[in-house]
C-alpha cells in the first residue's frame, strides 16, 4: 500500500510524497576489509527530485577525481559516485575530511554541503551565492512579511499542513480497529475543524494573523502526535512530541530526522534565492532562520 497523496496548497493539486531509495554505490573491489567498514557510515538516498549522500564514520574523506566524488577511509579509496546524481552531500559527526577540490565543483554544480553533529543538528550549510543572486525575489519576499500576500501564505502554510496531517491519520486508520482506529478518526476530525479555521483566519498582516495560527498549528499538533502514540507499543515509551531532550527513542529519532530536513529545507531556501532569515509563521529573532523553521 503505498503513501497517501498531500495536498499542495500552493499548487493546488494533489501530489504523491517522494519514495526514499537506498541506492547502490560503486565500491572499489580491491579495497577488501575496508569496503565493510566505509559501508558502516555511507548511505545514499534518492528521490525523484535528487540524490543524498549521507556520511558519518571517523577517518572518511570526501575528495574529488574527474567526474566523480570518491570517498576513502585512511586514505585508501572505498568507493565512487558520479557527480551528476547528487544534490545534496550531508557530513555528519568529527573526524570526517572534505577536500577543497570537491568543495568547488560541488558550488560549481550546484551541489549543496551541509554540516551536523551526530544526533542530526544542524552545524553549518555550504553552498555558493553566485547560485541565488536573485534580488527581485528577496525584495518580493521581505515585501511580502508586511502585507496580505503574506499573510495568506500564513493561511495556506498551516491549513496544508494540518491537511496532510488529517490524511495521514485517516490514511493509517484504515488499517487498526478499536481504540486507536477511534482515536485516529477522532483526532483527524478534528483537525479538519482546525484547518478550516485557519483559511479563515482574519488580518492583512502576517502580525495580525501569526498568534491564532501558530495557536490552531499547536493545537493540530497535540491531537496528531496523541493519536498516533496510540498505535505505538507502550514499551517505547511516547506518549507525544517532545522535541526539548526526549527520553523515549521515537522522540530522539524524530528530532534526528528533523535535523537533516533542517539542512535539507535550508538549502532549497538558498538555492530558491530567499532569505532565510526573513520568516512569515514563526517571528524573526537574532540567530533563527525563521523561514526554514
Amino acid at each position: 500500500m503505498g503513501a497517501p497523496a498531500q495536498y499542495n496548497w500552493l499548487t493546488g493539486a494533489y501530489e504523491a510524497p517522494a519514495v526514499q531509495l537506498r541506492l547502490e554505490i560503486q565500491w572499489v573491489p580491491e579495497s577488501g576489509e575496508w569496503q565493510a567498514e566505509a559501508l558502516e557510515g555511507v548511505l545514499l538516498l534518492a528521490t525523484e527530485t535528487g540524490t543524498q549522500l549521507l556520511v558519518s564514520g571517523r577517518g572518511l574523506s570526501l575528495g574529488k577525481h574527474s567526474e566523480r566524488l570518491t570517498i576513502k577511509r585512511h586514505r585508501r579509496l572505498c568507493g565512487e559516485i558520479p557527480l551528476f546524481r547528487l544534490q545534496e552531500v550531508v557530513v555528519m559527526g568529527r573526524g570526517i575530511s572534505v577536500s577543497s577540490d570537491l568543495i568547488e565543483e560541488a558550488c560549481a554544480r550546484g551541489i549543496r554541503m551541509g554540516f551536523t553533529a551526530l544526533n542530526g543538528r544542524p552545524l553549518a550549510l555550504l553552498t555558493s551565492p553566485y547560485l541565488t543572486a536573485t534580488v527581485e525575489t528577496r525584495k518580493a519576499q521581505l515585501a511580502a512579511t508586511g502585507n496580505e500576500r503574506g499573510a495568506q501564505f500564513i493561511r495556506w502554510l498551516v491549513a496544508g499542513k494540518l491537511r496532510n496531517q488529517e490524511k495521514v491519520l485517516r490514511y493509517f486508520g484504515k488499517s487498526r480497529e478499536g481504540e486507536a482506529a477511534k482515536a485516529m478518526t477522532d483526532a483527524a476530525a478534528g483537525i479538519r475543524v482546525l484547518r478550516r479555521k485557519a483559511l479563515g483566519l482574519e488580518g492583512a498582516t502576517p502580525e495580525e494573523i501569526r498568534a491564532p495560527a501558530m495557536g490552531l498549528e499547536g493545537a493540530a499538533g497535540r491531537l496528531y502526535w496523541g493519536a498516533l502514540a496510540k498505535t505505538l507499543p507502550r514499551g517505547l515509551g511516547f506518549h507525544g512530541r517532545t522535541a526539548e531532550s526526549p527520553v523515549d527513542g521515537v522522540n530522539c529519532a524524530l528530532n534526528f530526522g528533523y535535523g537533516i530536513l533542517y539542512s535539507h529545507v535550508w538549502g532549497a531556501v538558498m538555492n530558491a534565492g530567499l532569505e532565510p532569515f526573513a520568516g512569515f509563521l514563526h517571528t524573526d529573532r537574532p540567530g533563527k532562520p525563521s523561514l526554514v523553521l
